[in-house]
C-alpha cells in the first residue's frame, strides 16, 4: 500500500495560483485513483503522493496547471513506481488488485440478493445441514447427532450441500457476476452470507415471545403429590410468668431483626443499577460525541461494521443532516452505535441509538426493555414515544434492529420524517 503522504497544502497558509489551479482537478483525480487502487484509503494516499511529486518538481519542469492530462499521467507514474518499490518478496502477501473493495462490495450485494433463493430451492436435508453447520456453527458430527445419522454420511452430505448451493448461485449469475464469484469470494464467505440471509430474510424472534416464556419458566412447579395432612398440635398448658416474659423478649427481638432487615434491603434496592434501556439511552445521549464525521450513510455503516462487526442500516431524516457516527457504552460492557443528526431548522441534535434483539438477550442483566414496549414495536414501523421532560425518546424497529431516537424537539413530527432505503 502506498504510504500516506502529508497533504501539500499543509505547508502553505495561502496557496499560490499554481497550487490552487492544480486543486481544480482534485475530485476527478481521486476518482481515477480509486480505479487504480484496491480501496479508498490507498487512493487517498496516491492522490497525496501525486500532488507532492508535482510540487517537488523544479520550477522549469512544472506541469502546466491547466493540463490535467499531465497530472493524470503523473499519477500513473507514481502508482507504478510505488508498486515496484513495494513488490512482495517470497514471504510477503501479494498486493491487492485494483478495485478490490468495490469487487467485494458488488459480490456481497449479489450474494445478499441470490443466497435466499438458492437456499430455499435446496433439498430439505441439505438445507438443514447448512443451517446447522454454517449458520449455527455445529460440526458435521454434532449435526449428525441432531439429525440422527452417522457422521461419515453427514459430513459427505455437508460437502454436497455446499457444492450444490454454489452451483445454484452460479446458475443465477450473469457472466460478469460469475467472474466476481470466481475472483472475489473471501474465506468464510458461505457462512457469512447465510448468517446475513438469516438476519435479513427470516423473521426475528417475536418480541413478546421471550417475556411470555420467561413468565412460564419462572412459574413455580406444581407439586408432584398432595401434601401430607398436618396433625393438629396438642393444647399447650399455661406457662408461668417468667416463660411469658421470655417469649415477649423473643418476639421483640424478631420485630427488631425484621425492621433492620427491611432497612438494609431498602438500602440495597436503592443501589440497584437502572437497567431500563430508555433511561440509559436518554442519559448517554447528553454526552455522546462524533468519532467519525461523515455526511454519507454508507460511510457511517462501514464505520459500524469495522468497529462492531454489525451491518447496520442508517435511515434518512428529512430536513436533518447526518453529522457522523459514534459509539456509546450504555451499560458496563454494552457498546452500541450512535448515529448523530442535526435538525436543519432548529439546529437541535438528534441522537439515534441502535440495538438488536440478540444484544438485549445477551445483556439481559444490564439492559432491558419492558415487555409492553416490545409489544408496542412488534410490528415494523410502529413507533412508540416516551416523554422524559426535556428529552423525548422515539422507539421503533426495522428488521432485527431496534432504534431509539433521542431529541429535545417535536418527536411526533420527527416520526414522520424518518425513512429507510428500499
Amino acid at each position: 500500500m502506498i504510504p500516506p503522504a502529508p497533504l501539500f497544502l499543509m505547508n502553505a497558509t495561502e496557496p499560490s495560483p499554481y497550487r490552487a489551479a492544480l486543486l481544480d482537478h482534485l475530485e476527478s483525480l481521486f476518482r481515477f485513483a480509486q480505479a487504480l487502487t484496491p480501496d479508498a484509503d490507498t487512493a487517498d494516499a496516491l492522490v497525496k503522493a501525486t500532488y507532492d511529486r508535482a510540487l517537488s518538481l523544479p520550477r522549469d519542469e512544472r506541469l502546466p496547471a491547466d493540463d490535467r492530462t499531465a497530472l493524470f499521467r503523473l499519477m500513473r507514474q507514481v502508482r507504478d513506481e510505488e508498486a515496484l518499490l513495494s513488490s512482495p518478496d517470497d514471504n510477503a502477501s501479494p498486493p491487492l488488485e485494483a478495485l478490490h473493495d468495490l469487487r467485494r462490495r458488488l459480490t456481497d450485494q449479489f450474494l445478499e440478493q441470490s443466497v435466499p433463493t438458492a437456499l430455499a430451492t435446496l433439498p430439505g436435508p441439505l438445507r438443514q445441514l447448512l443451517f446447522l453447520c454454517e449458520m449455527e456453527g455445529f460440526s458435521c458430527e454434532e449435526a449428525a447427532a441432531v439429525l440422527g445419522r452417522d457422521s461419515q454420511t453427514t459430513c459427505a452430505a455437508l460437502e454436497q450441500a455446499r457444492a450444490t448451493l454454489e452451483e445454484h448461485l452460479r446458475a443465477q449469475a450473469a457472466p460478469a457476476e460469475r467472474t466476481l464469484l470466481a475472483t472475489s469470494l473471501g474465506p468464510g464467505w458461505l457462512a457469512e452470507a447465510l448468517r446475513r440471509t438469516a438476519g435479513n430474510t427470516f423473521e426475528p424472534l417475536p418480541p413478546a415471545l421471550r417475556p411470555a416464556l420467561t413468565e412460564t419458566v419462572a412459574a413455580p412447579e406444581p407439586p408432584s403429590t398432595l401434601p401430607a395432612l398436618r396433625k393438629r398440635p396438642p393444647p399447650r398448658a399455661a406457662r408461668p410468668l417468667a416463660g411469658r416474659l421470655q417469649q415477649a423478649g423473643v418476639s421483640l427481638l424478631i420485630i427488631l431483626t425484621a425492621g433492620l432487615s427491611g432497612y438494609f434491603l431498602s438500602m440495597l434496592l436503592e443501589r440497584t443499577p437502572d437497567v431500563n434501556l430508555i433511561n440509559l439511552t436518554a442519559r448517554q445521549a447528553e454526552d455522546v460525541a462524533v468519532l467519525h464525521a461523515t455526511a454519507r450513510p454508507e460511510e457511517a455503516e462501514r464505520f459500524v461494521l469495522d468497529q462492531l462487526g454489525w451491518r447496520l442500516i442508517v435511515p434518512a431524516i428529512d430536513a436533518a443532516r447526518l453529522e457522523g457516527v459514534g459509539l456509546s457504552e450504555v451499560a458496563p460492557g454494552v457498546q452500541v452505535p450512535v448515529i448523530l443528526f442535526r435538525d436543519d431548522v432548529t439546529e437541535q441534535a438528534i441522537a439515534l441509538y441502535a440495538y438488536t434483539y440478540t444484544l438485549l438477550d445477551r445483556f439481559a442483566d444490564r439492559v432491558r426493555l419492558e415487555a409492553e414496549v416490545l409489544r408496542q414495536i412488534e410490528e415494523e414501523q410502529h413507533y412508540d414515544l416516551y416523554d422524559l421532560g426535556e428529552q423525548k425518546v422515539l422507539i421503533w424497529r426495522n428488521r432485527n434492529e431496534i432504534y431509539l431516537a433521542v431529541t429535545e424537539g417535536d418527536a411526533e413530527e420527527l416520526r414522520q420524517r424518518i425513512s429507510f432505503p428500499s
